[in-house]
């Protein structure tokens, strides 16, 4: 609902409103529904109830399930902006890039690499940023129900640039050539697997079914695995690059190294939200195709 809102609020200014203009808006618009009664803050305030326990007081749950809804109101509107290519070919003035000589070393370690990103800050301001840092990257794309995330999807398949859309029914038979190629594919991590094959974990305080993709390409193509960040700052559309932990399989000891790989990325993301837990999209019901990849033919029985 806020989704939309923001949308219909917003498509017709951005003719008129910088992306810093746009954001702001989008924060007070945020912040005046959050004071009502809606289903997400409910969803986000049992989410925080179970990844922190009694070490968040049910007052302080509250006020940070409320400024979730502040901060997914800026990420939607951040988002539109990006989905119109607005001030990209600038990128550099408002993404600073924390650790730039672990990009350059990610760049040119002479193998492909995965980037492992997460619903915390940003999502596509991280993927379009690891992308010009990369020279180029993949992004496997899910069918999200969410209208601005999809809008933005939408356009990296009609825009020729450093970061290119990868469907997700496409990724489970092209991603291993692409990778063993010396491309870079970049994923969001936290996708949770009903059926099939998982690695079980828990994360932010609930078991949880991942999918063992990201492990098994690490390992089975031999390339390592960057966990990254796009965390807003306070000034608008302004946010710090941030690579979390570099995961080389080769690093690890042979024995159920897939699931190894996968535990790690997945614990360096919950590190980083743990940081920043305001940032973080704790209610997600716009994940309708999280699951789908088990719909696909191919290589699924693995990935």
């Amino acid at each position: 609902m806020l989704s939309r809102l923001i949308r219909r609020t917003l498509g017709s200014a951005l003719t008129c409103l910088d992306p810093a203009q746009g954001v702001a808006v989008a924060r007070w618009l945020g912040r005046g529904l959050a004071d009502g009664t809606w289903p997400a803050i409910a969803r986000a305030e049992r989410q925080l109830a179970l990844a922190f326990g009694d070490d968040l007081s049910p007052e302080k749950r509250a006020t940070l399930a409320r400024e979730t809804f502040v901060e997914a109101a800026a990420c939607w509107a951040e988002t539109m902006f990006l989905a119109r290519g607005h001030r990209w070919s600038q990128w550099q003035d408002w993404v600073e890039v924390a650790q730039p000589s672990r990009w350059a070393q990610l760049r040119d370690g002479g193998r492909g690499a995965i980037v492992a990103t997460s619903y915390l800050g940003n999502p596509a301001v991280a993927a379009a940023a690891a992308a010009e840092l990369l020279g180029s990257a993949w992004l496997v794309t899910w069918p999200l129900t969410d209208v601005n995330l999809r809008a933005w999807q939408e356009s990296l398949v009609r825009r020729r640039g450093k970061l290119k859309a990868l469907l997700a029914r496409h990724a489970v038979a092209t991603a291993p050539g692409l990778l063993e190629g010396g491309e870079r594919l970049i994923v969001l991590a936290e996708h949770e697997r009903a059926t099939g094959p998982a690695v079980e974990l828990t994360f932010l305080g609930q078991p949880h079914r991942c999918y063992p993709t990201i492990g098994v390409l690490a390992d089975g193509c031999d390339v390592p695995v960057a966990v990254v960040v796009a965390q807003r700052s306070r000034t608008p559309f302004r946010f710090t690059l941030r690579m979390e932990e570099l995961v080389d399989p080769r690093d690890l000891p042979p024995t159920d190294r897939p699931a190894a790989v996968t535990r790690r990325v997945m614990s360096a993301i919950e590190r980083s939200i743990r940081r920043s837990p305001e940032q973080y999209l704790w209610s997600r019901p716009w994940l309708g195709g999280a699951r789908s990849l088990e719909e696909f033919p191919g290589r699924q029985e693995r990935l």
